[in-house]
């Protein structure tokens, strides 16, 4: 392939975008990854509480462990997470399980929605509060997620062909 070609058919338009992709796909596969191991459908719920809360390396960790160990480590991290969200436990979890199960059912198509970007952010922050829709010059059609109660903005690029949107702004994803 030419250069050219490559500048033509869009490859080339946003190398930085290229870069964060690989850098997220590489961490969406560990958590795919410690997803395929998971045997059990408590450590199935488990991991939907937990996911993009922890890392998948610790994750990896905690779902290796025995069953005594691991229950009461993972609970703590529920804890942990709940305490810093200024929330119980148990509504927490109820969150995290509905915001994993609607993911899956808005942004999954060729994967499950829970390992897509847009499924990530949702996961994460919830609805947005505001969708805007337009056109860039660069990635073309764009969608633009508003958060202002995190003073924050993810702007995904569409890609009507695959039907799965990905992230322009990695770098921004604090939580």
């Amino acid at each position: 392939m030419t250069k050219r070609y490559l500048k033509k058919s869009g490859i080339l338009r946003g190398p930085l975008f290229l870069l964060s992709f690989l850098l997220f796909l590489t961490s969406c596969t560990s958590y795919l990854k410690v997803y395929r191991s998971l045997e059990t459908d408590q450590d199935k719920r488990y991991f939907h509480i937990l996911l993009y809360w922890v890392k998948s390396e610790r994750l990896e960790q905690l779902f290796e462990m025995d069953n005594l160990n691991k229950v009461r480590l993972i609970e703590q991290e529920i804890k942990d997470i709940a305490e810093r969200m200024t929330m119980s436990p148990a509504a927490f979890k109820n969150r995290q399980l509905e915001r994993v199960r609607l993911a899956n059912m808005r942004y999954g198509s060729v994967k499950r929605g829970m390992f897509t970007d847009q499924g990530r952010i949702f996961i994460k922050y919830g609805e947005p509060e505001k969708i805007i829709e337009e056109d860039d010059s660069v990635y073309g059609k764009i969608e633009t997620w508003t958060y202002p109660a995190y003073d924050i903005n993810f702007t995904f690029q569409v890609d009507e062909e695959r039907h799965e949107n990905r992230l322009l702004n990695l770098s921004d994803d604090r939580l």
